[in-house]
């Protein structure tokens, strides 16, 4: 389970992987090592990688 400090920092991430904006390099490798290490964190951040590639596939992005 993601403590709430945890999971908010990981939601922005995410949501600037999925629309395409910028993402320091330092967030990078806290949110791989994140969810190489947690489900759930792993589940968020494959899925805005998904949305970030193709955004109207809306089945694979429902997978997570």
């Amino acid at each position: 389970m993601l403590s709430t400090q945890y999971r908010l920092r990981l939601e922005a991430i995410c949501k600037d992987v999925a629309s395409g904006t910028e993402v320091s390099l330092d967030d990078m490798i806290w949110a791989d090592k994140l969810a190489k290490s947690n489900t759930s964190a792993r589940g968020m951040l494959n899925t805005a990688r998904r949305i970030a590639t193709n955004p109207n596939e809306s089945f694979l992005n429902e997978l997570n």
